[in-house]
């Protein structure tokens, strides 16, 4: 973790040597939007620290989880952080820690489950990917807000309400082959928008997804993000 030909900065339970595979990013919850986030800030949205849960990583699972062939497919711009005590690099973090990543960004429709409790993913438009279902993890609760500019996301809350379909994104970390479907495809976080933070649009992880499909389109869906 400490080598000096690598940068071993600590980030709100992460490393961010660690983020540039994508590894320490494809963590999900146990039980799908069932964990809560903290009533206070504990840490971006982007750590397994942000939500009072269990996670499971699945690197290092090849064989046992099903996917094999792990490719990354993002870049990481930056991560930046902000402790509350210089003193303490390991400790308490303040609201500002972010990453920033250039990756292809698909929007995707996230609706509710008929007892309004339990969301889903339904479709990714513009792409030739399919959903491998139930293999959507949500973080959290999730509630629909509608931003400045007008638009409709979707947002972190501490409760299940219910809410009707709204867009949201997808951004791909990596691609493997699902060797128990006989099939490839790709994983990634499902993403909703925050208020602007510095000027440009922020976005929230509320999710990991798998999807299945071989054909990923760079050019036409490049985009950064930062993620606080």
């Amino acid at each position: 973790m400490q080598s000096p030909h690598t940068d071993s900065t600590y980030l709100a339970g992460l490393w961010r040597n660690m983020l540039s595979d994508g590894g320490a990013l494809a963590w999900r919850c146990r039980e799908n939007a069932k964990s809560r986030p903290y009533e206070t800030y504990i840490a971006p949205s982007f750590s397994w620290a942000s939500v009072d849960g269990g996670v499971v990583y699945d690197q290092g699972s090849i064989g046992r989880e099903g996917f094999d062939d792990e490719r990354r497919l993002f870049e990481l711009v930056d991560a930046r952080r902000a402790l509350l005590s210089a003193e303490e690099e390991f400790g308490r973090v303040a609201a500002g820690c972010s990453v920033t990543l250039s990756g292809a960004l698909y929007p995707c429709v996230v609706r509710c489950w008929q007892d309004g409790r339990r969301p889903e993913v339904v479709e990714i438009p513009g792409s030739k990917f399919s959903v491998v279902s139930p293999r959507t993890w949500f973080d959290c609760g999730m509630e629909r807000v509608v931003l400045a500019d007008g638009t409709a996301t979707l947002q972190r809350c501490g409760g299940n309400p219910a809410f009707e379909a709204t867009e949201v994104h997808v951004l791909v970390l990596r691609s493997m082959a699902f060797h128990d479907l006989g099939c490839a495809g790709f994983e990634g976080l499902v993403l909703g928008r925050v208020a602007e933070t510095g000027g440009a649009d922020g976005y929230q992880r509320l999710g990991y997804i798998r999807v299945e499909g071989r054909e990923l389109d760079m050019v036409k869906f490049k985009a950064v993000v930062t993620i606080y």
